[in-house]
Order: structure tokens, then C-alpha cells, then sequence
């Protein structure tokens, strides 16, 4: 069997596996570790698979982030949990990098207010600011599209 041929096997197989080990290549396809191998790195340059420690599986879809405007209302009281317990793992004059996740937004509303906080999401520099908290933006783009819900 050629090598194309192989590829394309092995990409019809792993749609359905989800994952497969270089092991299962060779028992599958009937060819040596080596080309096992050549083939999951010729995969992996094409896009098509993702090396794993001992294998490959299918790449996620690329995913549109969900509108940070709905996010930040669900599952509120798991976030809410969630910030009441790492608030506890945050000492005074700790500095901290809060990044722009709608579970670290609720961290910000109860975080201990006398931490050097660093931040890209202007968000959690607005709750911060309003605490008092020593706040540092980090810069970048701001992503308008994280900001608006797509109809």
C-alpha cells in the first residue's frame, strides 16, 4: 500500500477512534515502527493529526470563543466557588497575573486588595480599580469581537 493511501487510512480510522497509538498503526496498516512513525509526523506536518506522547489524535475544531457577555452569566455560582477558593491561595503583597476569564473576573470581586495585580482583560482592571487594588495592564489589541454576542 503507498503511503497516500496509508494516510488517508489512518485519518478515516482516527475519526472514528478519536485517537490512536504508533502501536495501532502497525498493527492496523501491517508496517514497521519506522513508517508508523514517518507517517505520523508526515500527518502531524499536514495539519491533519496532533503528536501525542505515543500517538496522534484528531486536532480540535477551531473554535469562535463564545460571547464573553453570555459567559460571564453561566454558571455563576460554580465561578463564584471557584474565586471564594483561590482567593484563600492568594498571601498579601502577592503579585498576581489575573487573565481574561469570565471565572477569574468573579476572583476579582474577592481577591485580597493589597496584591500588585497584572491583567490583560480591561474587566478585571475595572472591578480591580475599584477596589483599590495596585493594577498593571498589560498591553496588546483589544479583541472587540470577545465583547459582542454574534447573531
Amino acid at each position: 500500500m503507498f503511503q497516500e493511501e496509508r494516510l488517508y487510512k489512518i485519518v478515516e480510522l482516527l475519526e472514528k477512534e478519536k485517537s490512536m497509538t504508533t502501536q495501532d498503526i502497525v498493527e492496523t496498516m501491517g508496517v514497521s515502527r519506522d513508517t508508523a512513525r514517518r507517517d505520523i509526523i508526515k500527518l502531524a506536518k499536514s495539519g491533519k493529526v496532533v503528536r501525542t506522547h505515543g500517538g496522534i489524535t484528531l486536532p480540535q475544531a477551531a473554535r469562535l470563543p463564545e460571547c464573553y457577555k453570555l459567559r460571564i452569566n453561566d454558571k455563576v455560582e460554580e465561578k463564584k466557588r471557584i474565586a471564594n477558593v483561590a482567593k484563600d491561595l492568594i498571601r498579601s503583597k502577592d503579585v498576581c497575573y489575573l487573565e481574561a476569564s469570565t471565572a477569574v473576573l468573579y476572583l476579582c470581586y474577592v481577591c485580597p486588595t493589597d496584591i500588585e495585580a497584572y491583567s490583560n482583560s480591561l474587566n478585571n482592571v475595572s472591578i480591580l480599580d475599584q477596589r483599590r487594588c495596585s493594577v498593571n495592564i498589560i498591553g496588546g489589541k483589544l479583541n472587540h469581537d470577545n465583547k459582542k454576542c454574534q447573531s
